[in-house]
């Protein structure tokens, strides 16, 4: 275990800069009462011999933070830098969330700016940026929605209303060409407790998890207009994902707990019982589907503490955890 400052980090995003690689995540304490400032972003530097997280951020920030999920693209603005966007799902604490912007200056992370905070952003958990600096967000429910399918568009009918969970959003910041006067839009909904995004390769298609259903579905993506169309089942998993990451070259990994919610409140109420998890990682073309399965799940098993995602990284395996504070490092048995 490779410790941090705070509790967790559910999700992991590897920034690439130069040479200089860095596993990031966010850290933050598990309670109501936590201070402002006692949220930060860790950094782990995979070249170096020296181990353990060092805080990078945030750097700049003057509103409150809570970091939720991570994703990492080059600048469309400027290709020799990388930025990394961060869900914060408690901006102020009395305002919608939003979406935080960091550039990687060396070994910090200064931040850069803010999307636009909405309420369509209900329980935001997921996300996945492309390389025009589109953003798109997940959002979470943890009451099962066994009827739903997952669907393109917005949702239409009353019920489930214009701000839903379980719903795809969209935002491109005027930062990068996006209309000044813009915001998010749904642009997919239906998911079963929308917990995980990734982008194939060439942009062109969206996959999205349901941690509920234990299902990954893939839409396909208008690279001009943002817009998504034509869901389809990508793979069923013997666990509930929890997040979801392209790895490169259409490659990508899921990683989810073998447990339920009454485990995990139990664990919060009694310290126990533990959840094991289960990880896979896939390749997925429009052509050939899902393919090339390799199961991490004997691996992950060993670690009881929730694992919440799981990055690949030159012949190791990088988890994040919900239930302990701490990245585990292990070797990828092939």
């Amino acid at each position: 275990i490779i410790s941090t400052h705070q509790k967790g980090p559910e999700d992991l995003s590897i920034v690439e800069q130069g040479s200089q690689r860095l596993l990031v995540t966010g850290t933050a304490p598990r309670n109501f009462f936590y201070k402002k400032g006692d949220s930060y972003l860790e950094a782990l530097d995979l070249d170096a011999t020296t181990a353990g997280f060092q805080v990078v951020g945030p750097k700049g920030m003057k509103t409150d933070f809570h970091p939720v999920g991570l994703d990492s693209i080059t600048d469309p603005r400027d290709p020799q830098s990388s930025l990394l966007f961060v869900i914060n799902a408690c901006s102020e604490k009395k305002g919608y969330s939003q979406v935080e912007v960091f550039r990687v200056e060396g070994n910090k992370l200064r931040w850069d700016f803010s999307s636009r905070p909405h309420q369509s952003l209900t329980n935001p958990n997921g996300i996945a940026v492309a390389s025009n600096g589109t953003i798109y967000v997940s959002n979470m429910s943890i009451i099962r929605c066994p009827k739903n399918e997952p669907t393109a568009g917005a949702p239409s009918s009353e019920k489930e209303g214009e701000y839903a969970r379980n719903t795809i959003v969209a935002y491109r910041p005027k930062e990068f060409g996006g209309d000044g006067e813009s915001i998010w839009h749904t642009v997919a909904h239906g998911l079963d407790g929308g917990n995980g995004l990734a982008l194939s390769s060439d942009g062109k298609h969206l996959l999205a998890a349901s941690y509920h259903r234990k299902t990954i579905h893939s839409f396909a993506r208008d690279r001009t207009t943002d817009a998504l169309s034509s869901p389809k089942l990508v793979t069923e998993l013997p666990f509930f994902i929890d997040n979801l990451k392209a790895i490169g070259s259409n490659r990508f990994t899921a990683c989810g707990q073998r447990g339920n919610l009454l485990n995990q409140i139990g664990y919060f109420l009694f310290q126990g019982p533990f959840l094991p998890g289960g990880g896979v990682e896939f390749r997925w073309t429009q052509r050939k589907g899902c393919h090339d399965i390799k199961d991490h799940s004997l691996t992950i098993a060993e670690d009881r503490y929730a694992p919440s995602t799981l990055i690949l990284d030159q012949g190791y395996g990088y988890t994040g955890h919900i239930l302990t504070n701490g990245v585990r490092r292990f070797p990828i048995k092939r």
